[in-house]
């Protein structure tokens, strides 16, 4: 049986029906991607305490394996974020390699650790040494510096949301929308607190760093650090540390306390004098 072909009106009316349907599809609005302004917001009060890594397995600078437990014994800043960004988390960087410069009294790779840590999967060795050479860092910060690549891409997302950190792949943009914050974590390796890069100063880190080293708690042998963290405390709204109202009268109580300590340790040190020794009876 013959098989009929459409004439010339019908091949019209098909490439116009064709034609028509391509211009409504490219003229139909597109759903444009949006971010959920939530994940900017990085409240540390419901985390204070977690660890950081259950069998989470990193690599270093080389590709060879990383040990957190290794960056432990004293607090360590983590910075997430990711080594191909061109712009948040190059600034992010270079902000803090210039407020370590004023944060007073404490040395990188004595009193704190710094660990950047990439959480796109993309990323490899190649790209986190371009990052590090971009930053320029100088000796006394590079020492004290890591970076590091998650082993495991699977475990990424998790393990940064049960910290509370999320982000969010724009295909669009090709880029990562993310927070901007850094995390202290205390010398055992458990959320202290967290900061803002672009919302606070070389202060606001040390007093961090302090405050997660001593736990919050006032600590003789620290008198001076302990006294500095008693006279400020955080501002959940503004992010950052203020003077306490009550500074004067808590840096008094600390420093009687203190006194008195230190007079009572001295006391009980201070050796015994050997009893006289007994008069022998006159004949």
């Amino acid at each position: 049986m013959a098989t009929s072909r459409p004439g010339r009106g019908g091949w019209s009316i098909a490439l116009l029906g064709l034609l028509l349907a391509t211009a409504s599809a490219a003229a139909a609005p597109q759903e444009k991607f949006q971010v959920d302004p939530a994940i900017f917001r990085l409240e540390d009060r419901p985390f204070q305490g977690l660890p950081f890594l259950g069998q989470v397995a990193l690599l270093d600078e080389l590709g060879d394996p990383l040990d957190w437990q290794g960056l432990l014994g004293r607090p360590v800043i983590l910075v997430p974020g990711y080594y191909t960004c061109e712009a948040k988390c190059s600034s992010m960087a270079m902000s803090l390699k210039e407020l370590q410069k004023g944060v007073g009294g404490l040395t990188a790779g004595e009193d704190y650790t710094v660990l950047s840590l990439s959480f796109d999967h993309t990323d490899s060795v190649a790209s986190l040494n371009v990052f590090r050479q971009f930053l320029k860092l100088p000796r006394e910060q590079e020492r004290a510096w890591r970076f590091a690549l998650f082993a495991q891409p699977d475990r990424i997302v998790p393990e940064l949301a049960r910290l509370g950190y999320r982000f969010v792949w724009s295909p669009e943009e090709r880029t990562f929308y993310h927070p901007t914050v850094m995390m202290i974590f205390t010398p055992e390796g458990r959320v202290a607190r967290y900061l803002d890069i672009f919302s606070i100063t070389p202060r606001d880190i040390q007093l961090a760093l302090l405050e997660a080293a001593q736990h919050g708690e006032f600590r003789l042998s620290r008198l001076p650090d302990s006294l500095l963290v008693a006279l400020h405390r955080f501002n959940e709204r503004e992010g950052r540390y203020e003077w306490r109202g009550d500074g004067l009268l808590l840096g008094g109580t600390a420093l009687l306390a203190g006194a008195a300590g230190w007079l009572l340790l001295r006391r009980r040190r201070r050796p015994v004098s050997p009893p006289p020794p007994p008069v022998a009876p006159e004949a």
